[in-house]
């Protein structure tokens, strides 16, 4: 069987069937997953024109079952685009959509609602300020096992269980054997030590540890000031950028790879990074465009906004759809032979600090500078109050009062020659919500720091 038929729900792939209630409430539903697998674990290595050619056939599939629902149905009459005519060029004429605009409909306007009863009502964790509600269908949920169990076998070929450490359970996951590891944020990671440690015991074996960036780093951390260890063969993490301190600690203390995994809830797995350390786009999964400051495509190699158009949802169909991160897309080889384009992550637009003289610094590259003092700062949060005010909490370190003047003096040559910066010591540092770390808060109510 051609992987194209399977990728593309020809023949007996059809979706009606395996999504069935008496089918896909049964352990029958891990035939058309098993099935997936083997074609997704085939198409990683396609020739770049079967890629291209599965992209249009799907950015038109994916338009051709949007077409009755009213928002998608109003743009393309606004917009004069026959659902079946949507190409890869054509898809760069429609507008792009965010949070903000289903937030201003109800969800009648931009879901399927026959497929609700059908499908898992979920919502985003709000991290980027405006949280999103949206229905994942059970179909979704199939090709996503699928496209995470590709993911979970790039770090080997044996089927190792996952702990999976977050704060609340997310569907589509896995469908490997799995545990559930109940986790707040990286704040709780000191008082749930010994339970994870007794996890890997129970085990009897290496397992993969996923979580958040910032819980993972920290588990690093406690295992490392514990002198403990744990049976991990790869670690994989998501949300969160890693400096590539933090990605040596890790590395270092669990003596096993470091992965970063490009997902959000509502998009689902959007890239993964292979044994040498390049970022894949799951490109059966979704369409990933670059885009400036005006929503016009850019070309490879240059950095811009983050776009999607995703192929499996079906409920909430996301056409052009701004998820709210930077990165950089290229066509380039790679030494693990994917042929899958890659993607260069720069980081949320929210971890951006712009002053208004146009002026822009990462908040990556503040991490960077403070990951340098390693012996002096634990953990960090940087507060804007005004203008070029900043406050930046700190757990410190036992170097911390030693080292204090000179790093003040980096940062404030990596923020701004102007930027005044104050410090406050805590003892804690509370996560957002979701259990992310929340290393930026800007209390001003200007857009933009003004400098």
């Amino acid at each position: 069987m051609n992987p194209t038929d399977i990728l593309m729900h020809r023949g007996w792939r059809n979706d009606s069937f395996w999504t069935h209630p008496w089918i896909y409430r049964t352990f029958l539903k891990r035939i058309p997953v098993f099935f997936d697998t083997r074609a997704l674990i085939k198409s990683q290595y396609w020739q770049r024109t079967m890629h291209d050619s599965l992209a249009a056939q799907k950015i038109r599939r994916t338009a051709e079952h949007a077409a009755h629902i009213p928002l998608w149905e109003n743009v393309m009459r606004e917009n004069e685009i026959r659902p079946e005519d949507l190409s890869i060029d054509s898809l760069a004429t429609l507008p792009i959509i965010s949070k903000k605009t289903f937030a201003s409909l109800s969800p009648e306007q931009y879901c399927d609602m026959r497929r609700a009863r059908q499908s898992v009502y979920d919502h985003t964790s709000g991290s980027t300020g405006r949280p999103l509600n949206f229905w994942f269908d059970w179909m979704s949920e199939l090709r996503s096992f699928a496209i995470t169990e590709r993911i979970m076998r790039s770090v080997g070929t044996a089927r190792l269980p996952v702990v999976y450490m977050r704060s609340r359970y997310r569907q589509g996951f896995t469908f490997r054997k799995h545990i559930w590891f109940f986790l707040r944020g990286f704040g709780s990671v000191q008082y749930r030590l010994r339970d994870l440690l007794d996890i890997g015991k129970r085990l009897h074996g290496k397992f993969i540890l996923y979580g958040y960036t910032s819980s993972v780093v920290e588990v690093a951390r406690q295992l490392r000031d514990a002198e403990e260890s744990m049976p991990v063969a790869a670690v994989m993490a998501t949300g969160e950028n890693i400096s590539p301190t933090s990605r040596a600690l890790v590395e270092e203390t669990l003596s096993s790879d470091f992965r970063m995994v490009y997902a959000s809830r509502e998009a689902g797995w959007l890239a993964f990074e292979c044994e040498y350390k390049t970022m894949h786009i799951n490109e059966e999964w979704a369409y990933i465009e670059i885009v400036d400051s005006e929503g016009k495509r850019i070309p490879d190699g240059e950095e811009g906004r983050i776009i999607v158009t995703c192929f499996e949802a079906r409920a909430m169909p996301l056409i052009r759809y701004d998820i709210g991160d930077r990165g950089v897309r290229n066509r380039s080889t790679c030494a693990c032979k994917r042929t899958l384009d890659t993607l260069h992550m720069s980081g949320r637009e929210a971890e951006y600090i712009r002053f208004s003289n146009g002026y822009v610094v990462s908040l990556l590259d503040i991490s960077a500078a403070v990951d340098s003092f390693a012996g002096a700062v634990q953990q960090f949060q940087i507060i804007l109050r005004g203008e070029a005010d900043f406050l930046i909490r700190v757990i410190p370190g036992p170097l911390f009062d030693e080292v204090l003047d000179t790093l003040s003096e980096l940062l404030t040559r990596t923020i701004h020659p102007s930027a005044q910066i104050s410090w406050e010591k805590v003892e804690s540092i509370s996560e957002a919500e979701s259990g992310k770390a929340r290393y930026f808060i800007r209390e001003t109510t200007n857009t933009h720091a003004d400098i």
